[in-house]
């Protein structure tokens, strides 16, 4: 299936939010592309959290604006089920960084209505509305904005310059957006939190407060694509990555609050390392299935700093020590992943998880959630399984890396778009 792809059609109107107040929400509509290239057209909600509450507690995009998510209304006995994603799009890491993307959709609110979700970011995969499992369900798209993974808590604004000011207000965000729901879905029988990339890491630092929005009756469940990003070298033996995080942290305010699990208390004056999934995750205490590649073409690029591209079935024009490193890093990502694979065959109602070694990034928004196979299954058929409490948890890929004979050749599914 392909990734979704529409022209948005805008009418502004008025309704009830939160607490009395009122949230703007523009009409849109995206078309996705189902099997057999057939169509469904879908319509769509945009929902700006500028109610006095979320006002009240200073959630804010970068520029100041109001955050918000689109809205896909379900269908028949599965309406009233939520579906509920966070967009990712990496992180800022500076004050010029942050300052040059709220002038963009993952910073500033005041451009959703004519280029967002439709044009930009994709919807297929999982949230495909032909899709047989969820496409019925109501589909909750939360738009990123404040480039921290919804860790950022500074409580004064940032004086970029004499116009303009800087908000890092993620966690707010995240209190403005649950506590709408809990006002506008109080009692779903059952909901399922998906997140890509930073979106996936957003999942699994804040599964736990998302769930804890609903009702004790409510089924959450979290679906986390490629947000196991490792504090790891690259191949100059810097920690690149995990020196950014560690150059932002008083910019964005990042404090105790920033995460919801007991890692917190865990790490105690080391909190800060709760930002990383291998941290945060032994303290989840919301069932969780994990996918994600071994060789993460992001973190091949961005942490690893390979400084070239492999390809299915091809090297990508990558000499023989830099494929030497990306094994290396295969190994170590097994083994830092490890923790979440011996869970789930000890817990397998608690965890389940998805390996592939298929050079991709997000791998759950496009045709790739329904053809990238580990152990014979696919994302999607071993997610219903362990959904479903099969007893099946860990689905593994033994094939080889992707330049070598024996790949998997289901990698060459197209991973869909941003998502």
């Amino acid at each position: 299936m392909a990734a979704a792809m529409a022209v948005l059609v805008v009418v502004v109107l008025v309704l009830g939010c939160c607490h009395g107040s009122t949230a703007t929400m523009a009409e849109a509509r995206w078309e996705n592309a189902g099997p057999a290239g057939s169509k469904v057209v879908s319509s769509a909600s945009l929902i700006l959290l500028n109610d006095s509450h979320s006002q009240s507690l200073g959630a804010f995009c970068l520029d100041g604006s109001a955050p918000g998510y689109y809205v896909r209304p379900g269908s028949g006995a599965n309406a009233s089920r939520l579906l509920v994603h966070f967009l990712g799009g990496g992180w800022c890491w500076s004050v010029d960084d942050c300052a040059a993307r709220s002038e963009g959709n993952i910073g500033s609110s005041s451009s959703w209505t004519t280029d967002g979700i439709p044009s930009t970011f994709s919807a297929g995969g999982i949230m495909d509305a032909l899709e047989s499992d969820y496409g019925n369900y109501t589909l909750l798209y939360v738009m990123y904005c404040d480039g921290s993974s919804y860790t950022s808590n500074a409580s004064q604004p940032y004086a970029f310059n004499a116009t303009k000011s800087l908000y890092f207000r993620g966690r707010r965000i995240l209190q403005a957006l649950t506590d709408h729901w809990a006002t506008v879905y109080p009692s779903p029988p059952e909901v399922i939190v998906t997140g890509s990339s930073a979106g996936g890491l957003t999942v699994y630092l804040h599964l736990d407060a998302i769930a804890a929005a609903f009702p004790a009756s409510t089924r959450v469940l979290g679906m986390v694509d490629a947000g196991f990003f490792l504090n790891h070298s690259n191949t100059n033996g810097v920690y690149a990555y995990g020196d950014s995080y560690a150059g932002v942290r008083a910019l964005w305010g990042v404090d105790q609050t920033s995460f919801d699990s007991g890692c917190v208390q865990a790490h105690g004056s080391e909190f800060p390392a709760c930002f990383f999934a291998s941290e945060a995750f032994p303290h989840m205490a919301t069932p969780v299935f994990v996918t994600n590649s071994a060789i993460d073409a992001w973190q091949m690029g961005n942490v690893l700093q390979v400084g070239c591209t492999i390809g299915v079935n091809s090297t990508g024009g990558c000499s023989a020590a830099q494929l030497a490193s990306i094994a290396a890093w295969r190994g170590d990502f097994l083994e830092a992943i490890n923790e979440v694979i011996e869970q789930a065959r000890a817990n397998p109602h608690q965890t389940g998880v998805f390996i592939d070694m298929c050079p991709v990034h997000t791998e759950t928004c496009g045709p790739s959630w329904f053809g990238y196979t580990a152990q014979a299954a696919s994302m999607a058929a071993a997610f219903r399984a362990w959904r479903a409490g099969t007893g099946e948890s860990v689905w593994e890929d033994s094939s080889a890396l992707p330049w070598e004979a024996g790949f998997n050749p289901t990698c060459a599914a197209s991973p869909g778009g941003w998502c």
